[in-house]
């Protein structure tokens, strides 16, 4: 965890989340190898052909649920540690 101005990063070999506090709630960034097509997606980037940066809204407590640590989980381990994406794409 790194904590910087406007955010707080999360990395392993390179940044795989982030949290970006607002006024009255934190957005949550990830980055994965697929488009996820659930509700609680606010925002979904293209970041290449491979790869795709998603945003979620957490508002209290309960929006830190296995959902999204799942996410995160996947998200650390397909982006995060670097040394597998190669092998994820080809796959």
């Amino acid at each position: 965890m790194i904590p910087q101005k406007t955010r707080v990063v999360f990395m392993d070999r390179v940044r795989f989340a982030a949290a970006y506090p607002r006024k009255d709630h934190f957005v949550c960034g990830f980055m994965l190898g697929r488009r996820i097509s659930h509700p609680r997606v606010v925002k979904i980037e293209k970041l290449g052909p491979a790869l795709r940066g998603h945003h979620v809204k957490i508002c209290a407590v309960a929006d830190l649920d296995e959902t999204l640590l799942g996410w995160l989980r996947e998200s650390y381990e397909f982006y995060g540690r670097q040394g597998r994406l190669k092998e994820k794409i080809r796959e």
